[in-house]
């Protein structure tokens, strides 16, 4: 089931306004990113009000470690892996009571539907500043039942939820107007991935955000919007 902006918003004010702190301390936190310096200022961060079990910076140790661990929260780097979609469904199915919360560059709304749909619990956008409290906040909600975005992120997620399109060139992102820029002079999948150094599920993914904010559903018809609104090929 997806999440609401509605489900969402009352989940934020029903924390913002709660007297009563919710005891961090039974839900063990796992850590899941490729950076050991990241992995070590997280952990710092976390250790003030939660327990950091395991920290991974490597795919084949965190399946190894999957079968183990009954609970807690997994605070998961989206580019951990090649597909963050796959390596949360998997988890999901080799984990079911562990939560997940996704730390990610990239923040696009139909993108953040796309993780929370396949199970994530969270999703916290680092191209914008994060505080402790924001960690600690996604963490409480969490472990609470709630989802839990970042502002950013609930900004993004409310404009692809609600439907809202402005002009699409006011709100393309840097590698998504090289994608479309490829896609306009004849490039494949394949060459795409070639020329940008862009794995397959992510080229598929900014294909599928371009044809939202054109409001196209081919990338025919993308590249026809495109023309429209002044991109050249």
């Amino acid at each position: 089931m997806r999440m609401t902006v509605a489900t969402l918003e009352r989940a934020q004010r029903s924390l913002s306004f709660s007297k009563t702190p919710l005891d961090l301390d039974c839900s063990p936190i796992w850590l899941a990113h490729r950076s050991d310096l990241m992995c070590l200022g997280l952990s710092t961060v976390l250790a003030s009000f939660a327990e950091v079990r395991q920290q991974f910076s490597k795919m084949t140790t965190l399946w190894q470690a999957l079968p183990c661990i009954s609970d807690g929260i997994l605070i998961l780097e989206d580019r951990f892996g090649e597909s963050p979609l796959k390596i949360i469904q998997h988890i999901a199915v080799a984990a079911p009571g562990l939560r997940i919360l996704v730390l990610s560059e990239q923040c696009d709304g139909l993108y953040i539907d796309e993780i929370l749909h396949v199970g994530a619990r969270g999703f916290l956008c680092t191209a914008e500043p994060l505080a402790a409290n924001d960690l600690r906040a996604a963490v409480q909600s969490i472990i609470a039942g709630h989802h839990y975005l970042s502002p950013l992120a609930t900004s993004e997620y409310t404009t692809f939820t609600t439907g809202y399109r402005d002009r699409p060139n006011n709100r393309l992102g840097p590698k998504d107007r090289e994608v479309l820029r490829l896609l306009l002079e004849g490039c494949d999948v394949a060459e795409t991935m070639q020329q940008l150094n862009l794995d397959r599920d992510w080229v598929y993914r900014s294909h599928r955000r371009l044809r939202y904010r054109f409001g196209v559903n081919s990338n025919e018809a993308l590249i026809r919007q495109a023309l429209l609104f002044g991109f050249k090929e």
